[in-house]
């Protein structure tokens, strides 16, 4: 029986490279947008302009837990919309 392993193949250097001191940008919060979404009623929406849903996943989670309200999104053309279902 031949339990020889494949050797390991050598990184290739252009493939993944280490860099030092690199700063993290900051965080793409949706502000405002729980805010709005306590505040709506069913069948409101609102349009968040340059957004993505799971940009807006944490604040709609975060409604969702806070007030019992019911959600729907779309992406739309520039953004995401937001329903108020329930």
């Amino acid at each position: 029986m031949n339990t020889k392993l494949h050797p390991i193949k050598e990184l290739r250097k252009e493939a993944i490279e280490i860099e030092k001191n690199v700063p993290i940008p900051s965080l793409k919060r949706a502000t405002g947008v729980s805010v709005a979404m306590a505040q709506m009623e069913v069948g409101d929406s609102i349009f968040c302009k340059d957004k993505t849903s799971s940009t807006l996943a944490g604040s709609i989670t975060y409604s969702k837990r806070k007030t019992g309200n019911k959600f729907a999104t779309r992406s739309v053309d520039g953004g995401v919309r937001v329903w108020r279902t329930a």
